[in-house]
């Protein structure tokens, strides 16, 4: 009852306010909008979106009926119609935060990085001016940038990001993560560690690191550590798992490594899984089971060059096998 009375005394201010001239079409708007609401409230969204778009006819210039309509669209799949109805709102109202961001969330959805990454360097040059500790918008930019193949674009909003927070524990794991994957390496490696310092039982960070370092086969004892201590605030998690085996297998202890990965595989089906229990099998010299299981990583990712290539490799070699 709360929710009519508000939305009946907003269109009821509205109406007040609108000069004489435009008060019919006005009126036609503010009724159509009401009944798209109550539709929403009710999960019929196309006809939600029927009521939005006679209320958008009616009155163009209402930020109310376009921001709803956007949402509306957006839950209907019409990503264009979602795109136009924002732009109209961010138009009629270039401060408003939240059309910027819904319209930002649908290019991003589209895999336009480009459009949805210049909604969103609005969004953060409104907000760190507003509130320079202000860092979330820093790692979406530097997600999209990276997205985009921008390394640098990303770095930046990253030194951004832990320059305003530098002992934000999520904040070093993020760009720790994003290091590691580029030519930072060992700073990312420095930066995992402080997260880690910061928080001794942040299991994202405990992980990260020790399956850093036994990808780089380095550290294995602590990599162990690392893995064992993320596993004991989230037993059951199959990334860890997965790291956990890894780390056997970077010290040869084979049968444990595949008893990890086995456990992990049970909780996720992942390539990345698939591919660390192909190289035990390999080591165990179960060859057929090796193909199976980078076969199976391939049939979830097909761009995986690195088990393509496995996978010929030990063909090869069944075919010369007299």
């Amino acid at each position: 009852m709360l929710r009519w009375l508000l939305v009946v005394a907003v269109a009821a201010g509205f109406v007040c306010c609108v000069p004489a001239a435009a008060r019919a079409d006005a009126a036609r708007s503010i009724a159509h909008y009401i009944m798209g609401v109550s539709y929403e409230f009710q999960d019929q969204t196309e006809a939600a979106a029927r009521e939005y778009r006679q209320a958008a006819s009616a009155d163009p210039s209402s930020f109310a009926v376009r921001l709803r309509q956007g949402v509306v669209n957006v839950q209907l799949g019409e990503h264009a119609a979602a795109i136009k109805a924002f732009t109209a709102a961010s138009r009629l109202e270039p401060r408003d935060l939240q059309a910027r961001y819904f319209l930002a969330q649908v290019y991003t959805s589209i895999k336009d990085y480009d459009r949805a990454g210049a909604q969103f360097e609005k969004i953060l040059s409104a907000l760190t001016s507003a509130d320079p500790r202000n860092v979330e918008y820093h790692i979406y930019l530097a997600q999209l940038y990276y997205a985009q193949g921008k390394p640098r674009k990303a770095e930046a909003q990253f030194e951004k990001l832990l320059a305003a927070q530098p002992k934000n524990t999520d904040a070093l794991l993020q760009v720790g993560a994003f290091y590691l994957e580029g030519q930072r390496r060992a700073e990312g490696i420095e930066l995992l560690k402080r997260c880690v310092g910061l928080d001794p039982a942040h299991a994202e960070c405990l992980n990260t690191l020790g399956y850093a370092f036994a990808e780089d086969g380095a550290n294995l004892d602590e990599a162990k550590d690392l893995v064992s201590r993320a596993l004991a605030v989230d037993p059951g998690n199959a990334a860890y798992l997965d790291s956990l085996g890894l780390v056997y297998f970077r010290k040869g202890m084979m049968a444990k490594a595949l008893g990890a990965l086995q456990k992990a595989i049970a909780g996720e089906k992942d390539p990345t899984i698939y591919d660390h229990m192909g190289d035990v099998y390999e080591k165990l010299g179960q060859r057929d089971m090796a193909l199976t299981a980078w076969r199976a990583a391939l049939a979830m990712d097909d761009s995986l060059s690195g088990i393509r290539a496995k996978i010929a490799r030990l063909e090869h070699l069944a075919v010369k096998k007299p």
